[in-house]
């Protein structure tokens, strides 16, 4: 029937009007939308208090919320209206509840509505660790499950870095490897070395950050994991014969060399030179 009905403000001015106020409470009951209009309404006619909250707490739909508790404010005071809305309106949409007094929310343990405004300090005091915004966990150092809701140290301090590596959050230090504003590579690589975690760089999608540093440099070379090197110019590291002898069976070999051909002749790699037809780069190589 409401589907059908385009002006429910006029009949609702009916209704107010009668003061018939059972007839009043029942209408919102049954999906009248409330307007600040009609409070006023009532109130001007005389309608008893205990009426016009029964309406705010039956009604479920509403045309403007924050007017609508903006009035309460008005008519009631405002700890009375944010007890009211907090204790009695069930219906009334959730960010209705934001407008309320954050020590009247945290007396009700409104602990949803204080994640949702990142009142951590208040969540904080009651343990209600889970409900804290990132922000708030890093703040009070709770690391861990900071790290849990996928948080990133970005401008990671030294307690911060310590954390990690106590934690052995190697996976955590790995995937930070690519950001500079995390912290600094060499700070994030000294701590993977330490605990000799550079195999796990070296197959995850960072291994050429390991070309940055000395000891990384000397790990990939013990693996003998030339094409990193090579890709990242760290041409005198590589051991050319055991690298050439791997290109086989490297993938995409026909790009592998392309635009280098003058490293392949200062280290004097003829055959490889020879093999791609590299003629005068051949040439060059033995001078």
């Amino acid at each position: 029937m409401l589907e059908c009905i385009k002006n429910q403000d006029f009949i609702m001015h009916g209704i107010i009007t009668s003061e018939e106020e059972q007839k009043i409470i029942q209408t919102y009951d049954d999906g009248y939308i409330l307007f600040p209009e009609h409070l006023e309404m009532m109130y001007c006619l005389g309608i008893t208090q205990q009426t016009i909250l029964k309406c705010v707490e039956k009604a479920y739909r509403f045309s403007d919320i924050k007017l609508i508790y903006n009035w309460l404010v008005a008519y009631m005071g405002k700890d009375n209206a944010d007890e009211f809305v907090v204790t009695k309106c069930k219906n009334m949409p959730k960010d209705a509840l934001t407008f309320a007094s954050v020590y009247v929310l945290e007396r009700h343990e409104c602990w949803n509505t204080l994640s949702e405004m990142e009142e951590d300090d208040i969540l904080y005091n009651h343990k209600q660790y889970e409900k804290m915004s990132l922000k708030g966990l890093r703040r009070h150092k709770l690391y861990d499950l900071y790290l849990k809701k996928e948080g990133h140290f970005y401008d990671a301090t030294d307690e911060e870095l310590k954390f990690l590596e106590a934690s052995k959050s190697w996976n955590k230090l790995i995937y930070d490897l690519a950001y500079e504003d995390i912290a600094p590579r060499e700070k994030l690589l000294q701590i993977l070395y330490r605990h000799d975690q550079f195999e796990k760089v070296l197959v995850s999608n960072r291994a050429e950050y390991l070309t940055e540093c000395e000891e990384g440099i000397e790990f990939l070379k013990y693996k003998k994991a030339y094409l990193i090197l090579y890709q990242n110019g760290c041409f005198d590291d590589i051991d050319w014969d055991v690298f050439l002898q791997q290109v086989p069976a490297l993938t995409r070999t026909e790009n592998l060399f392309k635009n280098n051909w003058d490293i392949l002749a200062k280290y004097k790699r003829h055959k490889e030179l020879w093999r791609h037809g590299k003629i005068l780069w051949w040439l060059r190589s033995f001078f």
